[in-house]
Formats: C-alpha cells, sequence, structure tokens
C-alpha cells in the first residue's frame, strides 16, 4: 500500500466539473429551450436510445407517447410556474420504438442568457411492470376469496361452474375462461362451463377431441400430467397451431389450464386465457391452482354431500387461504407477541373497540382489552396454546375504549416460525353481545312456551274451583245469620280467589296468541278514559294528575281495550312506587307527535329504577315488587302488546328520579274517521 504525504495529495486531487457530474449521473438530465433539447447526458441518452447528436435539436415532445404529450406539456408549464413540484410520471417512445415508463422533474432555469427547463427522469419501468403484476396478483388474490364465497353458496353444480367462469371475467385478469370435464370412456376434456365468448367458440375447443390429428389441448395436457400446463404465446408456441387463429382473432395471446380433481379422481381441468404473452408466472399460476382447488371442492361438496366433514375440512383450507384478506375480514383480528403486546390488528378490530385508529390498539397488552375477572382465564388459555392446544370460541368480555363492556368470543390459535418455534399469538374475535341477546330471548320463549302449555292444561282446573270458591263466598256472604268475626277471613277468601283468577288470566293472555280488532283511535281520548277510571285511586293515595295532550293528534290503529289495559298497567306500576316511597306523587301524562309517530309519555316522580333492573323490567316474571304484590307479567304484556301493533315501548330511568315510559305507535296511513266529541273527525 502506498502512501502520500498532504502536499502529494493535494496534486493529485481531482476536482470532477460539472460536465463530468452531468454526463456520470445515474440519472437523465436534459435542458430544453424553445421547445427543443439544448443538452442531454449520456444517461439520457442511453434511456431513450437516441444519439447526442439525434437529440439536440429535437422537439422535446417527439419522445413523449402521443396520448401523454398534452398531460406532460400541461405539468411542465405548472412546475415551470411553481404550481406543482411533485414528480409526474409519463411514457416515452424510445428510437426503437419500445415503450418505458419515466418519472420526471422539471425545473425552471436562466440557460445562455435565456429561461429553459432543466429536467431530470428515472426510468421506472420495471417499477411499472412491478405495480401491474401486483395489481393483477391482487385481482387473482380477491377473486380467490369470491370464488371461495361461491363454492359456499351454491348447490347445484352447474350453477356453480357458471358463475365461476363469470366471476373470473368480471376480475378483467382475463380474456377467456372455461371449464371442461373428463367423461366416462373418453380421456379427453368437454366444456360443461365458459364465459367471454360464444357457443359458436366452442367448436375450436372440441377440435382435440373431434379430430386426433390436431392433438391434445391444455386441458388435455393438465389433465394427463396433472399439474398446470402453461402456453406462454399462442402466436409463436408452434405445439398451439390448431387454435392460434381462433385465438389471435377472440384477442388472446397465452393460456393456462389448472386441472380439477378430488383426491385421486381426476374431475377435468379449468383453462384461463389472458390477453397478454407470458401473462402466468409462478405466483399467478399458484393462485389460480388455488381458484382451481376450490371449484373441485366445490364440486366435490355437491356431488357427496353425505361426506359433510371432508367438506367442512376443505372450507378451513380455504379460510386460511383467505387468512391473506387480512383487512376485509369481519372478525377482530389480533396478532399478538409472546410477551403479550399487540403488533397488528385489522380494522374490524379497531371498531369492535370503538377506537379510531390502529395506532391506539398497536403496543397495548391484551389484558388491557379485557376486564379484570377474566385475566386469569385469558392467562391460562395463553398456557394451553403455547402447550399445543388451539382454542376456539372461549368466550370473554371485552372492553371499549369508553370503557363500556361487551360480550365476545375469541379463537386462538399459536404462530411459529421456520423453526418451528414460537413467536406470538394469533386472536380472532368478535363481539357476541346481539348473539348473546338473541340466545336469552330464545331462552325466554322457551320459557314462555312451557308457560303457555302449563297454563293451558291446568286452566279449567285452577278456574273451576276458584269459581266455586267465590261463589260460595258470595252465598256466605249473603246470609243473615253470619257471625262479624267471620266477615275478614270471607273478605280474605274472596279477595286471594280473585288476584289468583286475574293471575291466571294473565299467564293465557301472555303465553297464546290473541285476535285484536284494530280500528282508527283517538290517543287524548284513551288516555282521558284510563284516567277516569283511576280518578278515585289517584285521590285516595293523593296522586296529583299533570296532562299535556296536544290537539289534532291523528289516530292511530290499535285495538282499543289492549291500548287502555297498557295505560292502566303502566299508571298502576307508577302509583304503586310513587304510593310506595313517599305516599303521594305527581303523575305526568303528555301525547305528541314526535317525528312519524305520536308518541305518549307517562312520567312518575317515584324512586326511579336501579341500573341492572333497567334492561329486565320486560323481561315475563321479573319484578320488584314485594312478594306477593306482582307477577312480572304486567309490563311484558304492554311490550308484546306494543310490539304487536308495530310500535315500541321503552324506559328511561335514574335511581331518585322517577321513571319515564314512553309509547311510540305510527299514525293510521288509511282513510279514517272516528268519533271526536260531538263531531265526527
Amino acid at each position: 500500500m502506498q502512501h502520500y504525504s498532504a502536499d502529494e495529495e493535494r496534486t493529485t486531487r481531482v476536482e470532477p466539473s460539472p460536465e463530468n457530474i452531468i454526463d456520470n449521473s445515474p440519472i437523465g438530465l436534459y435542458i430544453v429551450q424553445d421547445g427543443k433539447f439544448q443538452m442531454v447526458n449520456l444517461q439520457f441518452q442511453k434511456e431513450t436510445g437516441h444519439t447526442e447528436t439525434e437529440l439536440l435539436g429535437m422537439e422535446s415532445l417527439r419522445l413523449v407517447h402521443p396520448e401523454d404529450r398534452e398531460a406532460v406539456r400541461v405539468n411542465a408549464i405548472l412546475m415551470l410556474k411553481g404550481h406543482r413540484t411533485s414528480p409526474y410520471e409519463y411514457r416515452v417512445l424510445k428510437k426503437d420504438d419500445e415503450i418505458i415508463h419515466i418519472l420526471e422533474t422539471v425545473t425552471s432555469i436562466e440557460y445562455r442568457g435565456k429561461r429553459a427547463a432543466f429536467g431530470n427522469f428515472m426510468n421506472i419501468t420495471e417499477r411499472k411492470l412491478a405495480e401491474e403484476k401486483a395489481q393483477r396478483l391482487g385481482q387473482t388474490l380477491r377473486l380467490l376469496g369470491q370464488i371461495g364465497q361461491l363454492v359456499l353458496e351454491n348447490d347445484e353444480e352447474e350453477e356453480l361452474l357458471r358463475k365461476a367462469c363469470v366471476l373470473i371475467i368480471a376480475s378483467q385478469n382475463y380474456k377467456l375462461v372455461w371449464i371442461g370435464f373428463i367423461r366416462e370412456g373418453s380421456p379427453e376434456v368437454t366444456p360443461v362451463a365458459h364465459a367471454g365468448f360464444d357457443e359458436t367458440f366452442l367448436s375450436s375447443l372440441r377440435r382435440g377431441v373431434d379430430n386426433p390429428e390436431y392433438g391434445s389441448g391444455p386441458a388435455d395436457m393438465a389433465v394427463k400430467m396433472g399439474r398446470p400446463f402453461v402456453i406462454r404465446d399462442v402466436a409463436n408456441d408452434p405445439w398451439y397451431r390448431p387454435w392460434r387463429e381462433e385465438a389471435l382473432v377472440t384477442g388472446y395471446r397465452s393460456a393456462a389450464a389448472l386441472p380439477l380433481k378430488v383426491g385421486d379422481e381426476m374431475l377435468g381441468a379449468l383453462t384461463v386465457c389472458s390477453r397478454y404473452a407470458d401473462a402466468f408466472d409462478a405466483e399467478e399460476l399458484a393462485l389460480l391452482s388455488e381458484i382451481a382447488g376450490n371449484i373441485s371442492l366445490g364440486i366435490q361438496r355437491i356431488r357427496q354431500a353425505e361426506q359433510y366433514r371432508r367438506a367442512n375440512e376443505a372450507l378451513r383450507q380455504s379460510e386460511e387461504i383467505l387468512r391473506l384478506m387480512f383487512e376485509s375480514l369481519a372478525d377482530g383480528v389480533t396478532v399478538v407477541d409472546l410477551e403479550g403486546r399487540i403488533v397488528r390488528v385489522n380494522e374490524a378490530k379497531v371498531r369492535m373497540h370503538g377506537c379510531d385508529s390502529k395506532e391506539e390498539l398497536i403496543g397495548k397488552r391484551l389484558e388491557e382489552l379485557v376486564v379484570e375477572k377474566d385475566l386469569s382465564k385469558l392467562h391460562e388459555n395463553r398456557t394451553k396454546v403455547l402447550n399445543g392446544t388451539p382454542l376456539q370460541h372461549v368466550e370473554y368480555t371485552f372492553r371499549r375504549k369508553d370503557g363500556r363492556e361487551f360480550s365476545g368470543e375469541a379463537s386462538t390459535a399459536i404462530i411459529r416460525n421456520a423453526a418451528g418455534q414460537p413467536i406470538g399469538f394469533i386472536w380472532v374475535s368478535r363481539d357476541i353481545t346481539e348473539f348473546k341477546k338473541l340466545e336469552e330471548r330464545l331462552l325466554v320463549a322457551d320459557r314462555l312456551a312451557s308457560v303457555g302449555e302449563l297454563a293451558s292444561g291446568i286452566a279449567h282446573e285452577i278456574n273451576n274451583p276458584l269459581t266455586s270458591i267465590l261463589g260460595f263466598a258470595e252465598l256466605l256472604f249473603s246470609r243473615q245469620d253470619l257471625p262479624e268475626d267471620a266477615i275478614p277471613d270471607l273478605e280474605i277468601i274472596r279477595r286471594e280467589s280473585h288476584r289468583a283468577a286475574t293471575t291466571v288470566r294473565n299467564l293465557l293472555a301472555f303465553a297464546r296468541g290473541q285476535t285484536t280488532a284494530k280500528a282508527p283511535l283517538d290517543v287524548n281520548t284513551a288516555i282521558q278514559n284510563v284516567l277516569s277510571l283511576r280518578a278515585y285511586q289517584h285521590r285516595a293515595n293523593n296522586i296529583q294528575v299533570v296532562t299535556h295532550l296536544a290537539d289534532n293528534l291523528p289516530p292511530v290503529t290499535a285495538d282499543s281495550f289492549q291500548f287502555q289495559q297498557t295505560l292502566i298497567n303502566i299508571i298502576i306500576n307508577a302509583e304503586y312506587f310513587m304510593v310506595e316511597a313517599h305516599g303521594k306523587g305527581t303523575l305526568t301524562i303528555t301525547a305528541e307527535m314526535d317525528d312519524k309517530a305520536v308518541r305518549v309519555s307517562i312520567a312518575d316522580d317515584g324512586p326511579g329504577i336501579a341500573k341492572k333492573d333497567l334492561g329486565r323490567i320486560f323481561d315475563p316474571f321479573f319484578t320488584t315488587k314485594a312478594v306477593g304484590k306482582g307477577t312480572g307479567l304486567g309490563l311484558s304484556l304492554c311490550h308484546g302488546i306494543i310490539a304487536e301493533h308495530g310500535g315500541q315501548l321503552y324506559c328511561e330511568s335514574e335511581p331518585g328520579q322517577g321513571a319515564l315510559f314512553t309509547i311510540k305507535l305510527p299514525p293510521c296511513l288509511k282513510d279514517w274517521s272516528i268519533e271526536h266529541g260531538n263531531h265526527k273527525v
């Protein structure tokens, strides 16, 4: 190795000139003045295929693809005026007419005393081709998911194959597609479904079958070899000579045939044709093979419906493939490292927890999404998964960003690296709040069905002795020689018998459907009738009634008896709790239009309803009254009546602030007339 002194270094160092820098730049550089090239560097000459002599003095737009010239001219003007600073893309025609893609930036400079444009551009053709390839693969990947869904939704083989062909064409990657089967007694593949061409084109596809001199087509070869068979360029491949003319006229340049098989049984082939030569690389063939596999599984499911277990396994395999469509899943997907920290989530998981972005979840510990009482279960299940036991549909109570809780379930599996070592977990979770509510409603419905059967079976057995008890009690009351000390006991017998009879009637009314006689009903009149019935009790219990009944309310279509029964039940409930709490109270009833519904509000100033009870007050058999004071059927009856009338009944309450029951019913939409005072409205 030689060493030089500082003086020797100074004498041997060569400072590069601007010309050297420009000529040796890896980026194409040029100067355009008055629309013509005034300077071009070596890289620019190399990219365009022209010599410096050919380029200098040439109109700059001559190199631009005709379809891009106007856009290039406008972009250059905007950049020179300072209105645009970002690079823009366009196509260039090289000397040999090859088209390349360019990314260019233009700057305004002074050159030889005049204004000029100094530009630099980069050849991004390979990147563009890679983007186009990625786009095609993305379309094919989406197609894979669509085919998977199609397989699940169709139970007829012919319909499945026809729709599969239509879907593949709709992806815009391919020009033609057809599916063929091996027919019994024949080794050739016969078309059974197609898209992208008419029936007349099928004649060319059948040449391999009808005329052996042509040899086998791509589909036949795929079936014989049991693997994909590809024609890279139909225009130049001598093997494709029998079909070349039809291919060029139809507009496809390459073809790929994928075998369709179930187990060891070869069914036929899926053939797709592309507009472009060399269209089918390894990645695309792999996706097409998966599509062919999914179609084969669909055929198997249809043909062998009794083999449900195998079809279900095939579905799980398809779901594993669809894992790539991470962001489109409706379930929340969470990837967690071994330390329990979230490293990746999809949008469904973000929405599930009420967050605005993924960043709000990434980096958090999984424990932060689960309520405290479920943490031990979470840790225990994580250990099980690490020990090789995958867990599915485990229920947890999750927490949203705002602190609210909701029911969910999660399936957990371990993630391993290429060496088989665990590196994290994948959590697939979903919100099952609505499912849980439905489950609860089904349990209640089942309970009600049992109650209905029981009530129907014992109604006469209970009512007959009750009738006898009441009858004999009345007879005893009518006796003149009845001892005074027996009267209170008889009164108890009569009162309790009436209460038992009322309970039986309520059970029967709740458990079995009742026909209703609906007609236009004036809500204000119904309210006033009910208040008249309860006027004595209101006076006796020191309850003040305040009404706000809007004029000119439209009628509702309702059963008058059932609607008034609903009002009475709600009012009696309010009376009971106000008297129990204060020995008095104020009942406020409002009737008005609310958007497109008639709204009746019944408010009391009683003790209110505890938060834990508010969601259950309409459940059958649920009551907060003292034992013997209520059956828990009154509000359930009310809710059922209003729902049957196409309306809504709900309650709002805070402990210590009374309760507000709201009834909403749609107004009568048909021609109507009701008696209102002395006038017919």
